[in-house]
């Protein structure tokens, strides 16, 4: 065990491995911070926010998937009572991830809009693959790294992730969109409004500040009032969702 532990602590594993956690975790805080608080479930994600999860899916695998290969080859060498150091699980693990992460980058697939450009550009579809792989092949390099315990990798790896994660924060779109077209309040006490802008409905503190979509005509009114709310995809459509408060 103090084998196991002296592995993971020694040449600053742990500490790359923190510090490559807590600059994938940033774009969270940016994304929150820079955009207008909106009333629940009106839009989706932007492709800056999915592109994000996406990279932090890929981190995640990575250090899920290596402990439990680690796991299993611990359990085989002791099970067939096989002498193995500690470095040599390692580089067996550490040839298994690259593998694992090669078929990631020629079999893996993402979602049509992962990646959509603020502005066009030329050559965009291959644009969008180089996007959609360059996390799978960064964390692929750095996780070998790490079980093979290739400190220069990982460093190199450290100040690409960086590099990149500014780059896709300035280069993919950040605005969301709208699910649905139209949005019906209904209160407690009163009568409805109808024909509400979906798109143009926010939350500012404890109230809701919302537009008609034909006339602009503001409505304000407070979120305790609120008895439930239907979203349309056109109007009076068949489309809708009823979400109470």
């Amino acid at each position: 065990m103090q084998e196991v532990l002296q592995f993971f602590t020694g040449d600053n594993i742990a500490t790359i491995i923190t510090a490559i956690g807590g600059i994938i975790t940033a774009p969270y805080f940016v994304n929150h911070f820079n955009q207008e608080k909106q009333w629940r479930y009106l839009s989706e994600k932007s492709s800056s926010e999915k592109f994000h999860k996406y990279f932090m899916k890929i981190f995640l695998f990575g250090l899920a998937f290596s402990f439990l290969i680690f796991a299993l080859i611990m359990f085989w060498v002791g099970w067939f009572k096989i002498i193995l150091s500690i470095n040599v699980v390692g580089k067996i693990c550490g040839i298994i991830m690259a593998l694992v992460y090669i078929l990631l980058v020629i079999f893996g697939e993402t979602e049509n809009d992962l990646i959509i450009f603020r502005k066009k550009c030329k050559h965009e579809k291959i644009w969008k693959t180089l996007f959609e792989k360059a996390p799978i092949v960064l964390f692929g390099i750095f996780w070998a790294g790490i079980w093979l315990q290739h400190n220069l990798i990982m460093r190199i790896v450290f100040s690409v992730v960086f590099i990149f994660e500014i780059i896709y924060l300035v280069v993919l779109d950040n605005e969301r969109k709208s699910k649905y077209q139209y949005a019906k309040f209904y209160f407690y006490q009163g009568e409805p409004i109808c024909n509400v802008d979906a798109s143009n409905i926010r939350q500012d503190g404890k109230w809701i500040i919302c537009v008609d979509k034909n006339s602009d005509k503001e409505y304000r009114f407070r979120v305790s009032d609120i008895q439930k709310v239907e979203y349309n995809e056109r109007f009076n459509g068949e489309t809708k969702i009823c979400l109470p408060n």
